[in-house]
């Protein structure tokens, strides 16, 4: 006997954006970066993954860097995301309006707190327009960020302390 399908309460908009199983609701967008925000104690780490990276992760992944794992399963994730993007309203660059569809060439830009065991994150993609480079991807996701978060200001890490 086939199963019943219960009738849906989403708001229309989210619906067309979002399948149940690959891309949850963005209803509470303020309350979920709040939660990276506090996640990360003021600080993140933004990392720019570009189609040629993906198999040097892949690779660091296997040979047992935690680290690696970690990225991979994030980028995972937010390639799911994009492409579970409906043809009609596909998943947008974070910088321009150009649609990000599976096939095409963009880097995706992580932010992730900066620690240990990050739980969660933020993740969007960055069109080949608007960023030939890694570098450049990492200027315009920091310049994202610095919407999302106003105030927020970088920093250069030269080395990670160590633990007594």
């Amino acid at each position: 006997m086939p199963k019943k399908r219960r009738k849906t309460t989403v708001a229309p908009r989210v619906r067309q954006h979002c399948t149940a199983a690959k891309r949850p609701p963005l209803e509470d967008l303020e309350g979920r970066l709040a939660d990276i925000q506090a996640a990360a104690g003021g600080a993140l780490q933004v990392l720019i993954v570009g189609p040629n990276d993906a198999a040097a992760l892949l690779a660091a992944a296997t040979c047992g860097d935690a680290v690696a794992d970690q990225l991979l399963r994030a980028l995972a994730f937010a390639l799911r995301w994009i492409e579970a993007a409906p043809e009609a309203a596909p998943a947008l660059c974070g910088v321009c309006p150009t649609p990000l569809r599976r096939g095409n060439f963009f880097r995706v830009a992580l932010a992730l707190p900066y620690r240990d065991d990050p739980r969660q994150g933020l993740a969007f993609g960055i069109c080949q327009r608007c960023a030939a480079t890694n570098a450049e991807a990492h200027e315009h996701a920091t310049q994202v960020l610095q919407g999302l978060w106003p105030g927020a200001r970088t920093i250069e890490v030269t080395h990670r302390g160590g633990t007594a």
